[in-house]
This record gives C-alpha cells, sequence and structure tokens, in this order.
C-alpha cells in the first residue's frame, strides 16, 4: 500500500512537474515572441528616429536657406532705401536749383522791366524835347 501510494504521489508529481514544464515552456515562447516584438518595435522606432533626425537636419537647411534668402532681401530693400534716398536728395536739388533760377529770372524779369520803364521814360523826354524844339522852331 505504501509503495502503491509512493507510486501515485510519484505519478501526481511527474504530471505536475510535466504541467509545469508545459507552462514555462509557453511563457518562454511567449517572453521569445515578446522580445522578438519588442527588438521589432526598436528597429522601427530606431528607422523613424532616423527619418526624424534627417528630418529635422532637411528643416535645418531649408531654414537656413530661409535665413540666407531673408538676408538677400534685406540687403536688396538697404539698396533700394538708399537708392531712393539719393534720389530724393537730387530732386531736392533739383528743386532748390529750380528756385533759385526762379527767383533769379523774377529777379532779371524785375530789373528788364525797370529798364523797359527807364527807357521808355528816357523815350517819353526825348520826345517832350523834340517837341519843345520843333515848337521853338516854329517860332523862329
Amino acid at each position: 500500500l505504501n509503495l502503491s501510494n509512493t507510486r501515485q504521489l510519484l505519478d501526481e508529481t511527474r504530471n505536475d512537474l510535466n504541467a509545469t514544464i508545459t507552462v514555462l515552456q509557453r511563457n518562454v515562447t511567449d517572453n521569445a515572441q515578446a522580445f522578438i516584438n519588442t527588438e521589432f518595435n526598436l528597429s522601427n522606432s530606431q528607422v523613424l528616429l532616423e527619418n526624424m533626425r534627417r528630418d529635422l537636419n532637411l528643416t535645418k537647411k531649408s531654414l537656413l536657406d530661409v535665413q540666407l534668402k531673408i538676408e538677400d532681401v534685406q540687403q536688396d530693400l538697404n539698396s533700394t532705401k538708399q537708392t531712393f534716398n539719393n534720389a530724393q536728395n537730387r530732386l531736392n536739388e533739383t528743386f532748390t536749383n529750380i528756385q533759385a533760377g526762379w527767383n533769379n529770372s523774377t529777379g532779371i524779369l524785375d530789373q528788364l522791366l525797370n529798364d523797359n520803364l527807364n527807357v521808355t521814360e528816357s523815350i517819353l523826354a526825348i520826345k517832350s524835347k523834340l517837341r519843345l524844339q520843333v515848337g521853338a522852331n516854329e517860332l523862329v
């Protein structure tokens, strides 16, 4: 009876051990699959990170290109502003010269009018003297 009980206990123990081994094997397989999945996910993550790094480098290059273009536009604006200022200065100078010429012309016209008035007065004086002379000649 003792031997029979021992044999039965050994059979139950063997069955329990086989069941435990099956569970352990399943756990090892599941863990191995989980490890493979994790390794796959890490590999995908690494690819995604490399793609993001590449995209960031391209974005950085694009931003540098944009910055250079902005600097070029700024230089063009500064040059245009300088050209405008130069044109404005020349326009002011031209206006000043025109105004000075106008003022000078006005002075010359005033002088010509005065000269014309003086000539007219001289002619009238000569006419008057001639009349007096003609009148005196007629008396004689």
